[in-house]
């Protein structure tokens, strides 16, 4: 959880109170992964052209690493109250940059998920799932407001569709969701996603 404005203590014990472990299955089926998700604030969208009408930077590419992961902890009590990961994204193609400087295929971005693996858990914002690396990916993007050179997805869980996918399901994993949220999202995602392809990959 991160903000340009100072936090108080009130506002992390709300944070730690909207803190929900959950278990879900791998996409092998083989074990389980505790996700801890936190229901922070977020900008929602009813419909594709909601979100494509507000949304400056469209983008496909594919994740090629990570450059950092922030992942902070209050002392006392060990409530997450920061997680990011900084993930490199190659661009191999530019559908939308409403911005002030160029984007080119070929290009390295940085894309901030709002989620963070560690060797216990993964701690995610809203049930984002982290990306596939070596996956293609159609992100809906904006720039950080606090960071430099950062690109945010639009509505935290809105705006990272995988190209290759059905609604919300990745073709690149068999049989794995791009999301581990809750279900109006998901059918609300199924419909937003489907529309995204359609309108920038076909």
């Amino acid at each position: 959880m991160s903000s340009a404005k100072t936090f108080f203590q009130a506002e992390y014990e709300r944070a730690a109170a909207s803190l929900e472990p959950l278990t879900v299955q791998d996409t092998a089926g083989t074990k389980t992964t505790p996700y801890a998700i936190t229901n922070n604030r977020a900008i929602s969208y009813q419909t594709f052209a909601e979100m494509d009408a507000q949304t400056d930077i469209v983008v496909k590419g594919t994740k090629a690493g990570t450059q950092e992961i922030v992942l902070k902890k209050e002392d006392v009590d060990g409530v997450v109250i920061d997680n990011r990961t900084l993930s490199k994204f190659v661009l191999s193609d530019v559908f939308k940059n409403n911005t002030g400087h160029t984007l080119s295929s070929g290009e390295t971005i940085i894309v901030q998920e709002n989620a963070v693996a560690d060797s216990l858990r993964v701690y995610s914002t809203l049930g984002y799932q982290l990306m596939n690396e070596n996956e293609e990916y159609l992100l809906f993007l904006r720039e950080s407001l606090t960071d430099s050179g950062v690109y945010i997805i639009r509505g935290v869980v809105y705006g990272k569709v995988p190209a290759g996918g059905e609604g919300i399901q990745s073709k690149g994993i068999a049989d794995e969701i791009q999301f581990k949220g809750d279900n109006p999202t998901r059918e609300r995602l199924d419909a937003i996603f489907e529309d995204a392809r359609e309108v920038y990959l076909n």
